[in-house]
């Protein structure tokens, strides 16, 4: 494919100025088919660009978005088989209306992108399509005021048939984990739909929630992954910031329906790592939230399969422990300090097994933290040898990082204190500060001050500066 620059050479040249409105009109006149195709690829790029700029709100002045549109006549004009035209006409849309100033044109909008979107979708369906429609259509409903039944039937068959259309595609390319973009959006509109303030809400919230289970739970017989992208599309909602007033509910309505669904992943069998990881991240997010001791027993189910086909990923191991000192805390709270140190015990071998079969930065740190647990809740500190054990990890791991990592030098720190050895502390992060900083840094430990367990230095040192 030929590069812009290439372009310019050609139909520009050295001696004049590379102005863009001057080779476009050049290669639509007297272009090949290869030429016209790169520079409208090239436009497309400039194109999607600027919708990532729109999204992290450095592209949002309504006159420079408008400019759009002739850039996307430009490219189908010098390639009229680029696909999914209607598709991005609607997105410059979508875009004009949330920076237009007032509600009229706002509306006008999204109008124009909704009926682009149907174009689009008349055309091919596509998942991602009807995924924007559902969503500016509940957007549209809001700006109007307008919420009627006629609006939430065609909004539930809209989402029906995108969910359906995504598991389907699945089932048609072999994949194992597909999108769940659909999924997603189904679960935060209902939830959008319970924190709107309009009559009948409360009974389009719950009708929604009791469709979009029936629907999900369909589509699960035949596709199990249904249910992670569902727990994790409720995760992801979870999440998504709220105003005070909707947030408890919103909390409450997730918390009660994930249960539920978790108990369906609780058992999955399979040996794509990717899915196995995106399980025990699930089941720990889960049990941070709850404390139930539970869900840690099951980041450990899914993390141990994980470890037996792929041992050298440092984050099945450290996730293996994590799940392990959750249970042992867990077990600590119900005064069963025995079984708590046998289950951290487990995570020593397990720590130990992967540290044999590879070297790897993150791993040294997460065992060498984890050392320090162990020592901590079982050992109370007592006897040297997991504290031994414990620096030399760290000290693997200060060579593995080459020395650009705090981490490291705070961990045998730590010992020191642990140790008693005041002195040894202090001498560890002064070397930490010399070997972290340089002619134009001077490192702070701004990181460490606030930390009781580093009292004796940060009282000693506030303002400490390497020498």
């Amino acid at each position: 494919m030929t590069s812009y620059e290439e372009l310019i050479q050609k139909y520009i040249g050295k001696d004049e100025n590379p102005d863009h409105e001057k080779l476009t009109e050049r290669v639509m006149s007297s272009g090949n088919k290869n030429d016209k195709e790169a520079l409208a690829d090239h436009i497309i790029g400039n194109f999607g660009q600027c919708q990532y700029d729109y999204m992290c709100n450095k592209f949002n002045v309504y006159e420079e978005i408008q400019c759009l549109f002739a850039d996307l006549d430009t490219a189908w004009s010098l390639n009229p088989n680029l696909p999914k035209y209607h598709y991005c006409v609607a997105h410059v849309h979508e875009m004009l209306s949330s920076t237009a100033r007032d509600e009229a044109t706002k509306i006008a909008h999204l109008e124009k992108s909704i009926e682009e979107l149907r174009v689009q979708q008349a055309i091919e369906e596509d998942e991602a399509v009807l995924e924007d429609i559902a969503s500016e259509m509940l957007t549209l409903a809001t700006l109007k005021d307008q919420f009627t039944e006629g609006l939430f039937d065609e909004l539930m068959s809209v989402l029906t048939k995108a969910v359906t259309l995504g598991a389907i595609e699945d089932r048609s390319t072999r994949s194992l984990f597909f999108r769940g973009g659909a999924i997603f959006r189904l679960v935060k509109i209902t939830l959008d739909i319970g924190s709107l303030a309009f009559d009948n809400h409360e009974y389009y919230h719950n009708y929604f929630l009791e469709e979009s289970g029936r629907i999900l739970s369909a589509l699960a017989v035949d596709n199990q992954e249904v249910y992670y992208h569902w727990a994790d599309a409720l995760k992801r909602a979870y999440e998504i910031p709220h105003n005070e007033q909707t947030r408890s509910k919103c909390v409450a309505n997730i918390l009660s329906i994930l249960p539920e669904i978790l108990r369906k992943l609780e058992d999955v069998a399979t040996r794509d790592t990717h899915y196995l990881t995106s399980l025990y991240h699930l089941f720990m997010w889960m049990g941070s939230k709850t404390e139930d001791i539970k869900y840690f027993h099951t980041v450990l189910k899914h993390c141990m399969p994980a470890i037996e086909i792929d041992p050298l990923p440092w984050h099945h191991t450290a996730y293996a422990g994590d799940a392990l000192t959750k249970i042992a805390f867990c077990l600590i709270l119900q005064d069963k300090h025995a079984d708590a140190a046998r289950n951290i015990e487990k995570g020593l071998d397990i720590y130990r097994k992967a540290d044999s079969l590879t070297e790897d930065f993150q791993l040294s740190i997460n065992f060498g933290d984890y050392l320090m647990t162990y020592a901590e809740l079982v050992r109370d500190f007592a006897g040297p040898q997991i504290l031994d054990e414990a620096a030399l990890q760290y000290c693997k791991a200060m060579r593995l990082g080459e020395k650009h990592y705090t981490s490291p030098y705070y961990g045998l720190a730590l010992i020191e204190l642990m140790k008693d050895n005041k002195k040894g502390c202090i001498d560890t992060l002064m070397q930490c500060g010399r070997d972290l900083s340089d002619e134009y840094h001077i490192h702070s430990f701004s990181d460490i001050m606030d930390k009781e367990r580093f009292s004796p230095f940060t009282t000693r040192y506030p303002k400490s500066r390497p020498s």
